[in-house]
């Protein structure tokens, strides 16, 4: 599982621009069950199951990301951001722009030795940022760097210990996870769909076109989410914690859990003895609250696990964390059947 997310992590994909995920999860699918894309870039993926109920599990492939927006003269580049950013971090943040050739720079700014005492105090907003690379524009456009160009955090996937620190640990965990059940999805006797979702970063657009594809009868929708346990944080402020296990969400900004399912989740991971904490409301949202609302409506699922400072170049997640969401997971797919909705 590591070695997956370690993969996935280093692979490139804002929304928008996923294929590089897409291309990786389909052929690693198809090592077990069919698999296909679908016209806005879903990968889906079935088991050869027939019985009731049909289970959605989705995950999204895009990370937070930049879109560029202009390039002057002397090859310095200003960026739009994808998904949601914290401005205070993107100062000094190196950047890998997604080209015909990949190019890193960093994101810089008026140095502060050079700024008056006022404008050094104030906060640096994105637009006042630029990229430098130390390429010309001519440079830049012979290696496919233009307006529209992409862009990414550039890191690496750090091990320290039982902690993961990476990119994209939102949510590449859950493709992850996806892969995971991949491997033993025809155990299953129920019709089990597999979704990775693009596009979730800027409104769940993909979740949208799954859900109406695929009409399941149930979703869980396996997210990373945010953990909080820093200092100057009250417990009361902290969405969820490191090394508390796997989070279930009761209510977000973008939907409510339909409490059958969550009820019954709460059951398993005690009965199992799984490590579980509830994530508290009502903060972030998931491609479930695009889910929930389609068709005729989807009871929907939220499982996570925490992750401290995603969407930035450097999140961190804990190796137990890991192993007891992918356990939880996979136990409530195993307690799935007809009276599941009841």
């Amino acid at each position: 599982m590591l070695e997956n997310l370690s993969t996935l992590t280093n692979l490139d994909g804002p929304s928008g621009y996923e294929k590089e995920v897409s291309d990786f999860l389909k052929a690693s699918f198809s090592k077990y069950i069919y698999a296909e894309v679908d016209r806005i870039g879903n990968v889906i993926a079935r088991n050869e199951g027939k019985k009731k109920p049909k289970v959605l599990v989705c995950a999204h492939m895009d990370e937070v990301g930049f879109i560029v927006q202009d390039i002057d003269e002397n090859g310095f580049l200003k960026l739009s951001p994808i998904g949601g950013w914290d401005e205070r971090i993107i100062l000094g943040m190196p950047v890998k722009l997604l080209g015909k050739e990949k190019v890193i720079g960093v994101f810089a700014t008026t140095p502060p030795h050079i700024l008056k005492g006022e404008e050094a105090a104030k906060p640096v907003r994105i637009e006042e940022c630029f990229v430098d690379t130390g390429l010309s524009k001519k440079e830049l456009l012979e290696k496919g760097i233009d307006i529209g160009s992409f862009a990414v955090p550039y890191s690496k996937f750090i091990t320290n210990k039982d902690l993961i620190i990476t990119k994209a640990l939102d949510d590449r965990v859950g493709c992850t996870y996806l892969l995971e059940i991949a491997k033993i999805a025809n155990s299953f006797d129920y019709e089990l769909v597999l979704g990775a979702s693009v596009q979730e970063e800027v409104g769940s657009r993909g979740a949208k076109v799954l859900a109406s594809n695929v009409e399941p009868d149930l979703a869980i929708v396996l997210e990373c989410t945010v953990a909080a346990d820093i200092p100057g944080i009250e417990p009361s402020r902290q969405p969820t914690q490191l090394r508390k296990g796997a989070a279930i969400t009761i209510m977000d900004r973008t939907m409510i859990t339909d409490k059958r399912l969550f009820d019954k989740a709460l059951n398993i991971a005690r009965d199992e003895g799984i490590n579980y904490q509830i994530k508290k409301p009502a903060y972030g949202g998931t491609d479930a609250g695009a889910i929930h609302i389609a068709g005729r409506g989807i009871p929907s699922l939220v499982i996570s696990c925490p992750a401290r400072y995603i969407h930035s170049a450097h999140s961190i997640t804990t190796i137990f964390d890991l192993e007891e969401t992918k356990k939880f997971v996979i136990k409530i797919l195993e307690k799935v059947d007809e009276d599941f909705l009841k």
